[in-house]
């Protein structure tokens, strides 16, 4: 995201092997989520309040425009970004683990929000499993759903953005058990 406009491809991926190599990830700024986390437990609330947002609604709202909402909350470390001065991050979203979200938005209480929503989610793409035996289709809900959770171990962003998906999948398997059920009744 930070390469010149000039640069090839190849170079940017050159680049950012050689910092994964080179750098640890602190340094190198990729999946420090862990890193970040601490720092969010050092400055909020001492010096920085809780959001005090409620983000498991925040799926419910995200798509709505600032020009209709003009108070609509920011992203979800924004207040942590501008209370605490750092250059090095003056472009980029700090992402602290979808428990460092929560932790900024409601503190403890949000941990626990997060933790008893994620464990509801495995517990709802776990009960699949068993549904797959009779439409082997629900495999692709079951196996998006176990690469979704282990993603959004990184951000809850990753929920409330890709939480469409699981929509989208819903609706074409609907309409793959209608044309099935269609084929069964014709002669």
């Amino acid at each position: 995201r930070n390469a010149p406009a000039d640069m090839s491809i190849g170079e940017v991926i050159r680049d950012n092997l050689a910092g994964v190599i080179e750098k640890t990830p602190v340094e190198y700024h990729r999946d420090d989520q862990f890193y970040q986390l601490l720092r969010f437990a050092r400055y909020v609330p001492k010096a920085i309040p809780y959001s005090g947002e409620f983000l498991i609604l925040r799926p419910l709202y995200h798509f709505i425009p600032r020009a209709i909402w003009k108070n609509k909350p920011m992203g979800i470390t924004y207040f942590f970004e501008e209370g605490i001065v750092n250059t090095e991050y003056s472009q980029s979203t700090i992402a602290g683990s979808i428990i460092g979200d929560f932790y900024l938005s409601q503190g403890w209480m949000g941990i626990c929000i997060i933790g008893i929503f994620m464990g509801f989610l495995a517990k709802q793409f776990d009960s699949l499993l068993e549904m797959s035996k009779r439409s082997p289709a629900i495999l692709l809900i079951y196996s998006y759903g176990l690469a979704f959770l282990f993603v959004a171990v990184r951000s809850y962003q990753i929920i409330y953005e890709g939480w469409y998906v699981f929509i989208l999948m819903y609706w074409i398997l609907r309409w793959m058990k209608k044309k099935e059920a269609a084929i069964q009744k014709s002669p």
